[in-house]
């Protein structure tokens, strides 16, 4: 593992849940021990805490319309609602169905006990996760920061990843709608074998990377979604190989296959952490990447069954 990363990596988290509104969430959280901070209504489905342990982090429904479009958004739909005085109206249509999320900024990974103590108000307050019925496909968002911002350790972790997810998914579990739902589909089998080859005695750049990701994985509808991070590292080229447009480019990998399991008094993001810490750790040694390659192949043209694959993978990760 990179030990670097996993002593000063920060990481951002996103949960999110249902039964309570953005604005009781917020006040919930503010009153937790640990906490505190000063609840601040941003719109009928939006409030953001200031001060206090999570300083900065948002509480908002999980929908585009929670706040008003910022200068240079791009988001002509909305733009045209707020324009109609009917964004708010949009909103409160979907509050129904769309969960609300909790986004904490980019924290020490040695603090988020405070997370934790958010979590535990919110389930004592009668806030639900992904258990809530059979049709909540809500997640755990997880923007762990590249550290150190090298463009070639993004590519060998997002390859780990890849050549990792079929063990990542029987590892994390996902619930039965969030697989159901497009929200957090696994990469395309023609994707990692393209990279698979990429990665045969050699690595890609960043450059070729993206392009073969541009092509074979626009949306980021995945497990792993790379395009923040790929915007970040190369704006130009990212958006030259995509057409949609880049949200909130940052320097981090956003990992959003988990489930939110908020009503379980043992569950915390820290667990989930910890496996993506066994990815990087792939990522980080040379070895590793190229038995992880190996296994993904030799899985995919059924030389191995699906067990021994996943044997393999504990093996590395122990």
């Amino acid at each position: 593992m990179n030990a670097r990363a996993a002593k000063t990596g920060r990481v951002g988290i996103e949960i999110e849940f249902s039964r309570l509104t953005a604005h009781e969430a917020a006040e919930v959280i503010a009153a937790a021990p640990k906490v505190g901070g000063k609840v601040v209504i941003r719109g009928p489905h939006a409030a953001h805490l200031e001060g206090g342990a999570l300083d900065g982090a948002r509480v908002e429904l999980d929908t585009r319309f929670a706040n008003p479009p910022e200068e240079g958004d791009g988001d002509f739909f909305k733009e045209m609602l707020e324009a109609m005085d009917m964004r708010d109206m949009a909103a409160d249509a979907v509050s129904y169905i769309a969960p609300v999320e909790l986004s904490t900024p980019p924290m020490p990974v040695d603090k988020l006990d405070v997370v934790d103590a958010a979590i535990a108000a919110l389930r004592d307050a009668g806030g639900v996760g992904t258990k809530e019925s059979p049709f909540a496909a809500y997640g755990l968002h997880l923007n762990v920061e590249l550290v150190p911002p090298d463009p070639q350790r993004a590519v060998r972790v997002a390859a780990a990843y890849a050549f990792a997810e079929e063990w990542v998914r029987w590892k994390v579990a996902p619930d039965l709608m969030r697989r159901a739902t497009p929200y957090v589909d696994p990469y395309p089998a023609i994707f990692t074998f393209a990279l698979s080859r990429a990665f045969d005695g050699k690595e890609p750049d960043l450059k070729a990377f993206i392009a073969l990701y541009g092509r074979w994985c626009p949306s980021r509808n995945h497990g792993l979604d790379m395009w923040p991070l790929l915007g970040w590292l190369d704006e130009k080229t990212a958006k030259r190989a995509t057409i949609h447009r880049i949200r909130g480019p940052r320097p981090t990998f956003h990992y959003r296959l988990p489930n939110s399991d908020i009503e379980d008094p043992e569950w915390t993001p820290r667990n989930d952490l910890a496996l993506w810490r066994k990815i990087e750790q792939i990522g980080d040694d040379p070895k590793l990447l190229e038995a992880a390659r190996t296994a993904w192949v030799e899985r995919n043209f059924w030389r191995i069954t699906g067990r021994e694959y996943r044997r393999r993978f504990d093996e590395m990760t122990a």
